[in-house]
């Protein structure tokens, strides 16, 4: 998870530890991938954080089917990246 946090422009670092290892727990357990994980993370984050996310990074993962972007979680945290084109995807 830490490699797609930085894939997205996100310093690990700038996320707390537990809470970080938290998720990536959680997100685990739940079945998702770790690029799942990052963009519900990078989604929290204040926008100064995420304003230059990097789309084409995240398309490139739901291409490659790292991220099943029709769920209503990652919807949801796609709409708060402003990614709203992703969400039209085939």
């Amino acid at each position: 998870m830490n490699s797609a946090l930085a894939k997205l422009g996100i310093s690990p670092t700038l996320i707390e530890t537990s809470y970080r290892r938290s998720m990536q727990q959680v997100g685990e357990a739940s079945g998702n991938t770790p690029q799942e994980v990052a963009v519900y993370i990078a989604a929290q984050l204040p926008l100064v954080h995420r304003i230059n996310l990097p789309a084409a990074v995240v398309r490139h993962w739901i291409e490659n089917g790292k991220i099943k972007h029709k769920s209503d979680e990652m919807r949801e945290a796609l709409g708060t990246l402003r990614l709203w084109d992703l969400m039209s995807m085939p």
